[in-house]
């Protein structure tokens, strides 16, 4: 069976948002200025607006909590066969461990789920 949001090729945006403590001041790099980029490319994609995901924490790291709860949640969306995207301002805000994006990225290519930077 395919699920309605199939159906009408709707996809879920999981926007995700990082930022390094020291890296707040920047222009246009805050959470607030980075999720609303996000969330304006989202619509623009005419996506349903999903969870948002939001981290202060280096992106060298791994273990940051909301973006395994970001990874958590597009395996529950593509386990009930749901259409996903993942949203990210710059692709270096998903993180710095170019292992780790490696490992990520293949995951989600696997799931069919893309990831979308808005710049």
């Amino acid at each position: 069976m395919v699920s309605k949001a199939r159906c009408n090729g709707i996809s879920t945006a999981l926007i995700y948002t990082r930022v390094s403590s020291d890296e707040q001041a920047r222009e246009g790099l805050s959470l607030p200025a980075q999720l609303a980029d996000s969330r304006r490319y989202a619509a623009q994609s005419g996506w349903i607006l999903g969870g948002e995901y939001q981290d202060v924490l280096s992106g060298k790291r791994d273990d940051r909590p909301q973006y395994l709860a970001l990874l958590a949640e597009v395996r529950r969306l593509r386990g009930e066969g749901k259409p996903a995207a993942v949203v990210v301002k710059w692709l270096d805000r998903f993180g710095r461990s170019v292992l780790e994006r490696a490992r990520s990225a293949k995951e989600l290519r696997e799931a069919d789920v893309p990831i979308h930077s808005v710049m």
